[in-house]
């Protein structure tokens, strides 16, 4: 990629903040992220990140602040994403029509600024890749979720408290004895209306998609104080027990749910590939998030989740 000429005012910033070689990576040396056996090297994340610090308003914005941290992570997100998506393309045997692309294409007018941090990070970084290669990655991502959303039906034990340090170290009992779920779930004191056991998680719900994840892995989940009913933050506890993918009409049927959703949902529906292919990030970058599927701090991803895999596929 050839790296344009950056503005004398900018040199000091990115010298200060877009340093991205260094100590702490992962078992290939010059890796920002590994995949299976496929790398995004620290290089290409650094050029990345160089083009947009030069060429986009709010990366430009960012780095005068000493701010790029997230957007860099999001760089990196979409390097495993987009390797999670091509192994899913072939482990899902997903259509792909060329004449598609064009529809999937970033939008000049989504990219003129948003008052959403997150939604402007992702426009941003739509910037930092080829225009047709976010295209048909995002066309296979909605493909994906056409064929899956609406079909998948979860049981699973679940329990809400509200004290995280609990919340947390029931979970990692439960990982360490999923036959003692229940047992577990019904001795920590939460009131009765906050549990469920071997509950059916019906298609036509989000957490069917939001949870959709290995047999016997156990969810951490944070419901911010501004999403919970009783206005205090609430911690989720799930042990997935089943997933089942129904044959029948799917419900609900996801042609009609917009394409930003598609794009959405449609992301968890790559856990699969993780799982098979592993995922090792830079340390420098942060953790790999499994839940949220993207990768944050430990700061981060406190405030969100975690998904404890399974004993027997645990690394």
């Amino acid at each position: 990629m050839r790296i344009m000429r950056r503005p004398r005012a900018l040199v000091a910033v990115v010298a200060g903040c877009v340093l991205l070689a260094g100590c702490g990576g992962p078992s290939q040396v010059g890796a920002a992220a590994i995949v299976g056996g496929n790398t995004a090297s620290l290089d290409d994340v650094q050029a990345r990140l160089n083009t947009l610090v030069q060429t986009d308003t709010y990366a430009k914005t960012q780095a005068q602040q000493h701010k790029l941290d997230d957007l860099t992570r999001a760089i990196v997100s979409r390097e495993v994403l987009y390797r999670l998506v091509d192994d899913a393309a072939t482990r899902e045997q997903l259509p792909f029509d060329e004449k598609n692309v064009s529809a999937f294409l970033p939008s000049p007018a989504q990219q003129q600024g948003t008052d959403d941090p997150g939604a402007a990070i992702d426009a941003s970084v739509d910037k930092a890749f080829d225009p047709q290669d976010v295209a048909r990655h995002n066309l296979l991502i909605s493909e994906l979720a056409l064929k899956r959303i609406g079909r998948v039906n979860l049981v699973a034990d679940t329990v809400q408290l509200t004290d995280p340090n609990q919340a947390l170290a029931l979970a990692n009992r439960i990982a360490a004895d999923p036959s003692k779920s229940g047992q577990l779930i019904q001795q920590s004191g939460a009131p009765a209306g906050a549990v469920s056991l071997n509950a059916q998680v019906s298609s036509t719900t989000s957490s069917s998609i939001q949870w959709y994840a290995e047999p016997g892995s156990v969810i951490y989940q944070v419901v911010p104080a501004a999403q919970s009913q009783s206005g205090t933050a609430l911690y989720l506890v799930t042990l997935v027990k089943q997933v089942n993918l129904s044959t029948g009409a799917p419900d609900p049927d996801p042609s009609t749910l917009t394409r930003q959703q598609r794009l959405l949902y449609g992301r968890f529906l790559l856990r699969p590939s993780a799982d098979a292919l592993g995922i090792k990030v830079n340390p420098r970058y942060g953790e790999w998030n499994a839940f949220s599927m993207s990768v944050g701090s430990a700061a981060e991803n406190a405030t969100v989740g975690k998904i404890i895999a399974p004993q027997s596929s645990a690394s």
